[in-house]
């Protein structure tokens, strides 16, 4: 298996900058797929800037809290995903972490 960044797949979300309303103008925003992460069986982790947030913990409007721990963003942090839940120790090799990464990538990405 081949150990590629998936950052040239993330899916694209339009987005209108609304900063000025004459001068309106759609941008593209490259958002990482969510998907269960914390816990839960139904996609519970959002991608901000490389580090997942549970979407669970957030106040009564939805805005995420701050993430407590840092958590690599298998798509768009994959070597550092790797490194971080490679354990060797309790048998867990990269190639299982790759082949976590790939069932992400087949059912939420």
């Amino acid at each position: 298996m081949e150990n590629s960044s998936l950052e040239n797949n993330q899916p694209a979300l339009q987005q209108t900058d609304v900063s000025s309303s004459a001068n309106a103008q759609s941008v593209v925003v490259e958002q990482c797929p969510e998907f269960p992460f914390f816990g839960a069986w139904y996609p519970d982790a959002r991608c901000i800037d490389g580090n997942l947030h549970d979407m669970d913990k957030c106040d009564e409007d939805g805005r995420l809290y701050e993430a407590g721990e840092y958590n690599p963003c298998p798509f768009c942090r994959q070597d550092e995903f790797i490194e971080r839940y490679i354990d060797e120790e309790n048998g867990v090799t990269k190639a299982d972490v790759l082949s976590h990464i790939e069932s992400i990538k087949l059912r939420w990405g």
